[in-house]
């Protein structure tokens, strides 16, 4: 009777490591940006909104105009403002952001680097 209850505790011990050890695996790196846009200054706004301002470029696979989905960066042609990452938000799903070259450059959910 004492060997079926100790495979019985191994059995929970072992099952206890998988759960934990699944717990905390690492989480999986946010991706890198797909696109760079530089725009003569950078600004951040409220609820985490970055916006890239006058005079934007982006290389020539990025949108010129319309939403931009993925991964992106806006940086400051000048070095006054942030450079910022900005990407999608679950569970919002809008757009990472939308061009409207050279004018300007927003995403929606933005960090500073």
């Amino acid at each position: 009777m004492l060997l079926p209850r100790m495979a019985a505790v191994a059995g929970a011990a072992v099952a206890g490591a998988v759960v934990v050890t699944a717990m905390t695996a690492p989480a999986h790196a946010a991706p890198a940006p797909t696109y760079a846009y530089t725009c003569d200054r950078t600004f951040t706004g409220n609820k985490h909104r970055g916006m890239g301002w006058l005079n934007c470029a982006a290389p020539p696979e990025a949108p010129r105009s319309g939403p931009i989905d993925g991964t992106f960066l806006i940086q400051s042609r000048e070095g006054s403002g942030p450079k910022l990452k900005c990407t999608k938000r679950p569970p919002d799903y809008f757009p990472a952001g939308h061009a409207n070259l050279p004018e300007s450059v927003t995403g929606t959910y933005c960090k500073p680097l």
